[in-house]
Parts: C-alpha cells; sequence; structure tokens
C-alpha cells in the first residue's frame, strides 16, 4: 500500500480518539452529537476498508482448498499443470497491508479501535486528574 494510505490509516486512529475526546467535553449538546455522527463516519470508512481486505483473505483460502477439493485426477494433462501453477502461486499469501506494519484485516480493525479507546480513556483520566487539582 502507498505511503500516503499508510498515514491515512494513523491519522484516522488518532482522529477517532481525539474527536471522541471533545466529544465528550461538551456534554449533551448538538455539537457533542456532531462529532460522535463524525466518529461514527470515520469508523465505517475504516470498516469498509479492512472488510473487503479480510474478505479477499477468506477467499483466497477458499481457493487454495477447492484446488484440492475438485476431481483434477480425471483431467487432462493441461488442466493439471495449470492446476500446480495457481497451486504454487497461492502459496504466497494475498493479503493487503498497511505499509509494512499490519495486514488489513477485521482483528487489525478491531485493534485499531481498542488503541483508540485506549488513548481516549487515557486522555479522558488525565483531564480528570487535571480537573480534580
Amino acid at each position: 500500500m502507498r505511503p500516503s494510505m499508510m498515514s491515512y490509516f494513523i491519522l484516522c486512529s488518532l482522529t477517532l480518539c481525539t474527536t471522541l475526546f471533545q466529544a465528550t467535553l461538551y456534554g449533551f449538546s448538538f455539537r457533542m452529537f456532531s462529532m460522535l455522527e463524525y466518529v461514527l463516519a470515520m469508523m465505517t470508512q475504516l470498516l469498509l476498508f479492512y472488510w473487503h481486505s479480510n474478505e479477499v483473505i477468506i477467499e483466497v483460502e477458499k481457493l487454495a482448498f477447492a484446488l484440492y477439493s475438485c476431481n483434477w485426477f480425471d483431467e487432462n494433462k493441461s488442466f493439471k499443470t495449470n492446476l500446480i501453477i495457481l497451486g504454487e502461486g497461492l502459496k504466497l499469501p494475498i493479503k493487503f497491508t498497511v505499509g509494512p506494519f499490519q495486514t488489513m484485516s477485521l482483528p487489525t480493525f478491531v485493534a485499531i479501535l481498542r488503541a483508540s479507546y485506549s488513548y481516549f480513556a487515557l486522555l479522558r483520566q488525565t483531564q480528570e486528574k487535571q480537573k480534580n487539582h
């Protein structure tokens, strides 16, 4: 994936965290609800990338299994040769990554949400300590 895409995903995570934090500062107001709507839109946008990347991983795994499940032994030599070539090509994992760092999959999406929430909780705790002092 291009470096600009990697920085986009990092910025999305940070934006999720800070926007959620800012939304809690306003209490129940129109501004808070508009910020929460923005957070949901960003999460949906990230989910679309990670969901479809995860689907590619799943379908490639199904394809590799389907190669061995077909009735290949009754086919001609050309079919068997093509099947071997395809099987060798599928030995390399086909997946999308964000830079060299992470695979785009649903567990990674959940990890991003957890990290964003952890940063949010840390900011919130720091704010509470400052109010009490």
